[in-house]
């Protein structure tokens, strides 16, 4: 009754298992090393988004601190063709806003646009109208 309860489980541990860690740590390293930062942080992306597929909130939790505390020159990754800076901030907020739109058609959540979201969305749109109706909308639409 005791094992069953889960008192003195232990997991089944192959040769086999310990075997293919040992492999997959070195093709990994391996991998970094060719492939240098770049590998690093795909992999870093990769956990990234299944913890946030798991827990939707903590990347919204990520963003915000990222937001706060990589700010300038050390947050940027990148940037794309119209010069726009791709930052920590901006990928973590897109894989969370991926991983949230996964986790609920997963889910088959309904999606509620109660008043906050619907002010959101005013905002946004009103946002979108300010930026198409200046007279430098050209350069603003890239960022």
């Amino acid at each position: 009754m005791a094992a069953q309860a889960g008192i003195g489980y232990k997991p089944a541990t192959t040769p086999a298992m310990y075997l293919f860690a040992i492999v997959s740590a070195v093709v990994l390293g391996a991998v970094i090393v060719a492939l240098g930062d770049t590998a690093l942080f795909g992999l870093i992306g990769v956990f990234a988004f299944a913890v946030f597929l798991r827990y939707p909130v903590l990347g919204v939790f990520v963003t915000t601190v990222l937001l706060l505390l990589v700010s300038g020159a050390a947050g940027v990754l990148g940037s794309l063709e119209a010069a726009v800076p791709v930052t920590y901030a901006k990928m973590s907020g897109f894989v969370t806003f991926a991983a949230w739109i996964i986790n609920v058609i997963v889910r088959r959540q309904p999606i509620l646009i109660r008043i906050h979201e619907g002010l959101l969305i005013a905002f946004f749109g009103w946002a979108f109208f300010g930026v198409a109706a200046s007279p430098h909308a050209g350069g603003q639409f890239s960022e």
